[in-house]
């Protein structure tokens, strides 16, 4: 079984209607220097400099917000759909929601958090979301499960897209490769290069391969989340595998994106990475309160 990198990150939550979008990408040229270090992009960023992105309040409304239980376990649960419309004139790729549930006293008894729902939403366009917060004890309620309430926030964000360049693969766990060329996304983040090294094969023959990539946030606006993605591809330039890692960025701070995966050494010889980066902006948000009414059993 091919072994993969840990990941950092818990899954996020996912809504479920997904739409690919296909960015405009442009070819770099390569550049081999013949010495162990290695480069292969002058790519640079045709971003248009966006500091700031205009917010407003958009449109949403709970279509079905029912609870259920309890269930053997003593535990309430929730379904609570919506649908959000994109009345900003961005196209909207990642929602990212919160909420609290309430009881009969308005005291907060549970919620969630940071939940992330990867969209594509044209400007005008709605989607529909499925909110969930978990399981909470019904004897926080009081008996009283007919006053249960939720407050669901809901933030909107655009994305801007780059593709950074390539770098290759080092040949052996002796050398590293860089990717030189720095990068500046959406006038925000500022990419500094990267490095690429690769371990020694393990007993199965397989070989670790990171790439960590130095990144700055250069503005006062707080970011809620940066993307950095790497794919590895073959010498006859299909995919191996691929690596993402993300994180927010405070103003004016830097932080050092990690990724990496395994292959069988042989299907890295003459292999190369592909980088690119997302930034997320908020275009757009929501705050809602509802009761809930119990569910058929």
């Amino acid at each position: 079984m091919r072994k993969r990198a840990a990941k950092k990150k818990a899954t996020r939550k996912k809504a479920t209607r997904k739409v690919v979008k296909k960015a405009a990408e442009k070819t770099d040229t390569a550049k081999f220097t013949g010495q162990s270090f290695v480069v292969i992009s002058d790519t640079q960023s045709e971003s248009l400099p966006v500091t700031k992105t205009p917010q407003g309040e958009v449109d949403m409304e709970i279509t079905n917000f029912t609870y259920s239980g309890p269930d053997s376990d003593g535990d309430i649960s929730w379904d609570l759909n919506a649908t959000v419309n994109n009345d900003t004139e961005h196209v909207v790729e990642l929602i990212k929601t919160s909420s609290l549930v309430l009881n009969a006293d308005n005291i907060c008894v549970g919620g969630s958090y940071d939940d992330e729902h990867d969209e594509f939403i044209d400007p005008g366009d709605s989607v529909s979301m499925n909110l969930n917060p978990g399981y909470i004890k019904e004897s926080v309620f009081g008996g009283q499960l007919d006053k249960n309430k939720m407050i669901v926030n809901a933030a909107l964000f655009r994305r801007e897209f780059n593709k950074l360049g390539e770098m290759k693969v080092p040949e052996d766990y002796t050398d590293c490769t860089f990717f030189e060329t720095h990068t500046n996304v959406g006038g925000i983040v500022d990419i500094m290069g990267a490095t690429c090294k690769r371990q020694e094969p393990d007993d199965d023959g397989d070989v670790s391969v990171g790439v960590e990539v130095g990144v700055r946030n250069v503005t006062d606006s707080y970011i809620e989340k940066v993307s950095l993605k790497m794919v590895v591809r073959d010498e006859e330039d299909s995919n191996i595998e691929e690596s993402e890692d993300y994180y927010h960025l405070a103003p004016h701070t830097a932080r050092v994106f990690s990724m990496s995966m395994y292959a069988k050494a042989g299907k890295l010889r003459n292999s190369t990475i592909r980088l690119s980066a997302a930034v997320f902006f908020p275009v757009g948000y929501k705050t809602i309160e509802a009761t809930a009414e119990e569910g058929d059993e």
